[in-house]
C-alpha cells in the first residue's frame, strides 16, 4: 500500500482583542512601535540579541522615582515607589486613603468608577495595594486583609473636601475605613461603626488622661474622646 505523505496542519493564529498571540508581538502603551512578547524575548536572549522594552519599563531611578529598569539594588531602594530620602510624590498635594476588605475590592473599585469624571481633574495619581490583617484596636486593617485605595490629589483642598463625602458614601457599603492622617469627611459616629473597639479606646483615654492633657479637636471629632 502506497504511503501518502500528509503535511502537518498548523493551527490558525488566534487573535484576542486585536493582539496576535502567535509570536506575542504587541504594541506598547504609546503605540509607537511593537514590543517583543515573552517568547520573542527568550529567543532574543538565546541569540544574544538585545531585547526592546516598553519605554516605561526602562526608566532609571532619579531623585523622585524608584528605578524601573531592572537594575539590581538593595531592597529599600527597589520596593518603595518613592526613594526614601526624597520628597514623596509631587510635594504640592493633598491625600486621602481608604481601606476596604479585600473580599470587596472589585465592587469598591467599580463603585468609585462612577465618580471618575469628578476625580480626574484633581488627581495626581491613584495607588492600590493590599495589606494583611491585624488585631490592633484602631488599625485600618483590623480583622481582615484589605485593599488600600490611595489618592494623591493636586493641591485643591476645597474641591477635594467637596468630593470626599460622595467618595466615602460610595465606599460605605464596603466598610471603607479612612486613613487617620489624611483627608476624610467622616465624623465620630461613622468611625465608631467601622471600628468595633472604639468604645475600648474611649475608656482607655478617659482612664489614662483624665485631665485631657492630650485632647485635641481632631480626637474629639473622630473618636468622640
Amino acid at each position: 500500500m502506497e504511503h501518502v505523505h500528509r503535511p502537518r496542519r498548523r493551527s490558525p493564529r488566534r487573535r484576542v482583542l486585536g493582539v496576535r498571540l502567535h509570536g506575542l508581538r504587541r504594541r506598547d502603551q504609546r503605540g509607537a512601535r511593537e514590543v517583543p512578547g515573552p517568547r520573542r524575548r527568550r529567543r532574543h536572549r538565546r541569540a544574544g540579541r538585545p531585547v526592546r522594552r516598553s519605554p516605561a519599563a526602562r526608566l532609571p531611578g532619579d531623585g523622585h522615582h524608584t528605578a524601573r529598569d531592572g537594575s539590581v539594588g538593595p531592597w529599600w531602594d527597589r520596593l518603595p515607589h518613592f526613594p526614601i530620602e526624597s520628597v514623596p510624590s509631587h510635594g504640592s498635594e493633598v491625600q486621602s486613603e481608604h481601606f476596604v476588605p479585600l473580599r470587596h475590592a472589585a465592587a469598591a473599585l467599580d463603585a468609585l468608577r462612577w465618580l471618575a469624571d469628578r476625580i480626574q481633574p484633581h488627581l495626581h495619581v491613584c495607588e492600590l495595594r493590599t495589606m494583611a490583617a491585624d488585631d490592633l484596636w484602631l488599625s485600618p486593617t483590623q480583622g481582615e486583609d484589605v485593599l488600600c485605595i490611595a489618592f494623591t490629589w493636586q493641591k485643591h483642598p476645597e474641591a477635594v473636601a467637596a468630593l470626599l463625602p460622595d467618595l466615602e458614601a460610595r465606599l460605605a457599603p464596603f466598610d471603607g475605613r479612612p486613613h487617620w492622617g489624611k483627608m476624610s469627611s467622616l465624623d465620630g459616629d461613622a468611625i465608631a461603626e467601622l471600628y468595633p473597639r472604639v468604645a475600648d479606646v474611649r475608656e482607655l483615654i478617659a482612664r489614662a488622661d483624665p485631665d485631657r492633657t492630650f485632647a485635641s479637636a481632631f480626637g474629639e471629632r473622630v473618636l468622640r474622646a
